[in-house]
C-alpha cells in the first residue's frame, strides 16, 4: 500500500509541476495574446431546432475564464463553427476594451452569466495565481520531504521520527524502524 501511495504521489507530482510550469509560461503571455481553446457539438432542441453548445477556456489579461455556451439555429446559419475542438490566438485588446459583466464576483472570482434570444452563456473567471499555487503544492510538499529526508539521514536521526541515532545504530527505540546508516555514521 506504501508503494503504491508513493507511486501515486510522484506521478502527481511530475504531472502538477509540468502544469505549474505551463501557467508560469502562460500568466504574461496572457496579457499580449488571448489564447482560446473551444469544444463544440452541435445539438438538437425539444422543440426540433438545431443549437450549439461550446465549452470554453479562455486565457486573457492574466486570467482564465471557463464556461459554456449554447446557442441557437440562428446564429449558426450565418457562421461555419466546426464540431470539435478548435484552439485560436488573438492580439490581446487593450485593458479599457475588456469588458466585464459579471454577476457575482469574490476574492478574484467571478461567476458571469447572459442570456439574450440567440445565446445562453456562464462561466467562471480566475487570475493565474491560483492554478498556479495550487499546481505549486505536490511539488513544494515533495521537495520538503526529500529535504527532511536529508536532513535527518546527514544527521543521524530516524528517517521516520527523527529520534536520535547514534546510540542505537540498529533499530530506532523509538518507533522500531530498521536503520540503514552508514557504518561510519555508527561509531559518532
Amino acid at each position: 500500500m506504501k508503494l503504491a501511495f508513493r507511486i501515486f504521489f510522484n506521478f502527481t507530482t511530475v504531472v502538477s509541476l509540468v502544469l505549474f510550469v505551463a501557467t508560469l509560461i502562460l500568466w504574461p503571455r496572457s496579457y499580449y495574446v488571448v489564447d482560446e481553446l473551444i469544444w463544440s457539438k452541435k445539438q438538437t432542441a425539444s422543440d426540433g431546432s438545431i443549437g450549439l453548445r461550446m465549452l470554453m477556456a479562455i486565457a486573457q489579461r492574466g486570467r482564465i475564464s471557463v464556461g459554456i455556451s449554447e446557442g441557437g439555429a440562428l446564429y449558426l446559419a450565418g457562421n461555419k463553427l466546426k464540431e470539435g475542438f478548435t484552439c485560436s490566438q488573438a492580439p490581446a485588446p487593450p485593458s479599457s476594451a475588456a469588458k466585464n459583466s459579471s454577476v457575482w464576483s469574490r476574492l478574484g472570482f467571478q461567476y458571469s452569466s447572459a442570456k439574450n434570444r440567440i445565446w445562453t452563456t456562464r462561466g467562471l473567471s480566475f487570475h493565474f495565481w491560483c492554478p498556479t499555487l495550487l499546481f505549486a503544492l505536490a511539488p513544494a510538499v515533495w521537495l520538503l520531504r526529500r529535504l527532511l529526508r536529508h536532513r535527518r539521514h546527514s544527521a543521524n536521526l530516524c528517517p521516520t521520527c527523527g529520534y536520535d541515532l547514534r546510540a542505537t545504530p540498529d533499530r530506532c527505540p523509538e518507533c522500531g524502524t530498521q536503520s540503514n546508516l552508514p557504518a561510519a555514521a555508527m561509531g559518532q
